[in-house]
Order: C-alpha cells, then structure tokens, then sequence
C-alpha cells in the first residue's frame, strides 16, 4: 500500500511545517498547488526514532523566471576551518537536486569541463539552469563537503561561504560553526560534565580556548571568527582513557 510510504503536509502562515515520520530514509518533494514556484527536491532525509529534523532554509524560485531567463548563478568562496584561509584550487562539482552526493555532474552535462576550481582567494561561479543543486567541494589534505545551494538569476544571487576541514587524526572529532553576515559574531561553547555533575568542569570559548581534563588537553578553539560567517572551529581529541563513565559533553 503506497500510501504507508507516502506523505503530505502543508506549511503555515509562516511558511513553517512539522510532521511526524516513521523511522527511515525519505525524498521531499516541495510544490505549490498552483504552480507558482519551481519544486524542489530533497534527497536522503534520515528519521531516527526519537529524533528532531531541522532542515535547511528552502527558497522557492519563481516559475515565471525560467520564462525570461533559463540559467542562474552560484557563486561561492571555500576557506580553510581550521585558519579561515582561502582555499586556491578546490574541485567544485554541482549535482542536481538537494542531498545528491553520488549523481551526474552536470558540469560534464553543460559541457562544462569535469570540474571548476577555486582562484586564489578561494572564489568561484558556476551558471546553472535554474534549481536547487548539491554542491561537491574537494581538494587533497580536506575532507570532501557537500552543500545544498540554488541558483538563481534575480537580485537575489549573493556569494555564499563554505569550509573544509583538513583531514582529522583518529579520534579526533571537529565542530564548525557558521553562519551569515549578521550578526557579527557568534561564539561557540563546549562544556564537560562528569558523571552526576551538575556543573561543568570544562569550558571552552573565547575566553578560555583549551579545554584540560586530568592535565591532558582535550578541546581547543582553533579559530573564533569576529566579522560575521565564520568558521568558528572547535577540535575535539577524545581519550577514552581520562573521561569518566557517563560523562558528556556538551
């Protein structure tokens, strides 16, 4: 029965929705009933039991724009999370749809050559038909990221910020933060609680950039980013040997 496996949900005044779903892997598909805006399509939506999706931001581009323009714009700069560099070089390949890290290139389609890559201070375009599109950034030393992107040929193209993460050593775990151009800053915490604690007996921030557990270094803020964007980049080295049963962090 097709319909256990398929479901409808409207947005509200504020263009918000909720809905609960069993366990799996799901494709959304976003469409007005009068056909007004492009749909979309977001692939590879993991539910967890238990668990709380929040989805990126979706902006609907108006249908009657594919009427008077065919192509759209993505533009982009790729910095380095751990120093807020430029990267000169990365591999920049588009895929249609949301989600869509195994698909066509479409640079190869559009005749576009296998691949753009990054000038010298980390920018790049790419002209697109207009859509939504999974972007695939690499470059030797980083780990690979994927980011969902749209282009678009109204007013409304603006250079988006990526990062990638040089490669971690094992059992290392990095936590980036970004965000747009306001506020101006935003600060990341990270905090440890031992076992039954109801006070944290590790901090890191701004103000306190290496976290110590025992006398061993743990955490550090490799980077805290002042001027909007980000990366705000925190290092996490788990030793299983100093942390105790039932801690956490947080």
């Amino acid at each position: 029965n097709l319909d256990d496996y398929w479901f409808v949900e409207k947005t509200d005044a504020n263009g918000e929705y909720e809905k609960l779903l069993p366990q799996g892997t799901y494709e959304i598909i976003v469409s007005t009933s009068t056909c007004q805006y492009v749909p979309y399509c977001i692939k590879k939506i993991v539910v967890q039991p238990d668990e709380t999706r929040i989805l990126d931001t979706i902006i609907l581009q108006e249908a009657s724009l594919l009427l008077i323009a065919k192509d759209g714009i993505v533009q982009g700069s790729v910095y380095n999370a751990l120093d807020g560099k430029a990267i000169a070089g990365a591999s920049i390949i588009p895929r249609s749809g949301w989600n869509n890290e195994e698909g066509v290139n479409l640079l190869e389609v559009y005749c576009y050559g296998e691949r753009v890559v990054t000038d010298a201070n980390g920018n790049f375009d790419i002209t697109l038909p207009i859509g939504q599109y999974t972007l695939e950034i690499s470059k030797d030393g980083y780990i690979i990221g994927y980011y969902n992107v749209v282009s678009r040929s109204d007013d409304g193209v603006q250079r988006m910020y990526y990062v990638l993460t040089p490669i971690m050593k094992d059992g290392e775990y990095r936590i980036i933060l970004t965000w747009n151009s306001t506020p101006r800053d935003l600060d990341s915490h990270l905090t440890y609680y031992e076992s039954g604690a109801t006070t944290s007996s590790m901090h890191v921030y701004f103000s306190n950039k290496r976290g110590v557990i025992d006398g061993v270094k743990v955490a550090e803020l490799d980077l805290d980013d002042t001027n909007g964007y980000g990366p705000e980049t925190v290092t996490l080295t788990v030793n299983a040997t100093i942390l105790d049963n039932n801690a956490y962090f947080r």
